[in-house]
């Protein structure tokens, strides 16, 4: 018996093909206000692209396809590397793009860059919000590198990250803590993470490695296959 019911038509079309930033007037208003006027032709830019339905899809194949973790390789060799689909890579170029990791310490940038950078996150956070983890860490962690690292690398921060050289800050979080009975003391496990912007793969978590603070990665080049290399104990 086939069943016949009322046609829906209420419903709204699925958000695609718009400006998130021209279509946010709350957020084209503060960004006057706040002083990042002069990034408003840039906003508008990447609003229409990341309203597009591709970019959106993006979001959607990102988070819908999980990271693969390659623990072995064909010979039986320890790998312990994460595989993520294209469309997070894709997302993570678009957030380099933007300057999300670097923008506010630009030895060019204008004022209210903090403002500016603000806004290209919030249109960025609505399409994929896990690409911005990394980028923000590398963001907040640059005022304490330019002050500690030596000189040869001061301007690290500062490429482009056309040149095959993508820099990243690693992060640590603790997995676990166990009272070791024999040393009468608790311990803290750290999984260190680590995301090569640009690369093809990242690093998986491992609790063997003990350090802590944040620590400056190069990934490998292109033609040598853009992975990131596992640490050594």
């Amino acid at each position: 018996m086939a069943w016949t019911t009322h046609s829906v038509f209420n419903q709204p079309s699925p958000l695609s093909n718009s400006n998130l930033f021209t279509g946010d007037s709350a957020l084209c208003e503060a960004v006057v206000r706040e002083g990042a006027g002069w990034d408003r032709e840039w906003l508008a830019s990447v609003g229409l692209q990341l309203g597009s339905a591709e970019s959106l899809e993006l979001g959607r194949l990102a988070n819908a396809q999980p990271p693969e973790l390659l623990r072995y390789d064909a010979r039986g060799e320890r790998l312990d590397e994460v595989r993520f689909h294209p469309a997070w890579h894709l997302l993570m170029q678009g957030v380099c793009a933007s300057r999300l990791h670097n923008l506010s310490w630009q030895p060019d940038v204008q004022g209210s860059a903090m403002v500016a950078r603000a806004a290209r996150f919030i249109l960025h956070a609505q399409v994929e919000a896990g690409s911005l983890c990394p980028v923000t860490m590398t963001h907040a962690a640059i005022p304490l590198l330019q002050t500690h690292l030596p000189a040869p690398y001061a301007d690290w921060h500062g490429h482009d990250g056309e040149a095959g050289r993508h820099r990243c800050v690693e992060q640590h979080h603790t997995r676990r803590t166990a009272w070791h009975a024999c040393a009468g003391r608790t311990l803290a496990h750290h999984r260190p993470q680590v995301v090569l912007l640009g690369a093809a793969k990242r690093r998986a978590p491992d609790s063997g490695a003990d350090r802590r603070g944040a620590e400056l990665l190069l990934s490998a080049a292109p033609a040598a296959g853009r992975h990131a290399q596992r640490h050594s104990p």
